[in-house]
């Protein structure tokens, strides 16, 4: 009988908690309901060697990457058609230009419409 009356006692707490209890925090975030916005306007990059990758935009232009100085990726870059960057290949560079945006490969990068050398 004593048994009885403690389960009776633990599963009346149980539910008075539960009725009174505040909404669960999720354990993540929620999915956001829209995409961050980035911002378009022309920048300049830090300084970097520009190097080649096997990549090629929708548009048909490669993709090169900025590396600083200890090998971290600065930013992808890319010309305008019609440009090319080649030239540029292995050369300490600063470039300036639109951030864009390509869906295959899916990457954010640079569109250079000018570039600084030291």
């Amino acid at each position: 009988m004593r048994h009885l009356a403690l389960t009776l006692f633990v599963s009346t707490w149980v539910v008075f908690s539960l009725a009174h209890a505040k909404p669960a925090r999720p354990l993540h975030d929620p999915a956001p309901t829209s995409k961050p916005q980035i911002s378009r306007e022309p920048r300049w990059s830090s300084y970097g060697t520009l190097r080649e990758t096997h990549i090629q935009l929708e548009n048909g232009q490669p993709l090169y990457v900025l590396v600083t100085d200890d090998g971290a990726l600065e930013v992808y870059v890319s010309s305008p058609r019609g440009k090319s960057l080649k030239s540029y290949t292995n050369r300490l560079i600063a470039v300036y230009g639109p951030l864009a945006h390509s869906v295959t490969p899916k990457v954010d990068y640079l569109e250079a419409t000018h570039i600084a050398v030291p």
